[in-house]
């Protein structure tokens, strides 16, 4: 998973349930929204429908939220042709959206990723 992550806080305020956020992807160079705003009640309740898969529970944040939203690949070693962003914000606030991550089109590693400076890199 190609992933870019803009501020590695979010995840401790979204844990604590200070943030929400929403998902956007852009297909052909147009940006269209594809969740509403996220809470952390909202997230949990979705991560606990799904069939449990240990990996699931072992990923950090940013990749369970893109495996729970869609953001995968659908097949293997064939990248998606949209970049999906994934904004946030403080909850009840009327601020703007700030990106928190993005997932871009990438070929599937059969050795993972390993955290690279703020971001993410795939392990060949």
């Amino acid at each position: 998973m190609k992933i870019l992550v803009y501020d590695e806080t979010i995840t401790s305020l979204f844990s604590s349930g200070q943030i929400v956020f929403y998902i956007s992807k852009i297909d052909v160079h147009k940006q269209i929204p594809i969740t509403g705003e996220i809470t952390k009640e909202q997230y949990e309740a979705i991560l606990y429908k799904h069939q449990y898969t240990p990996l699931l529970f072992m990923t950090p944040l940013p990749q369970r939220l893109a495996y729970l939203f869609g953001c995968c690949n659908e097949k293997f070693n064939i990248p998606r042709d949209s970049i999906f962003i994934f904004y946030f914000k403080y909850k009840h606030s009327k601020s703007e959206w700030n990106k928190w991550f993005t997932i871009e089109p990438h070929r599937d590693s059969i050795y993972g990723i390993e955290t690279v400076g703020g971001g993410y890199k795939i392990v060949q």
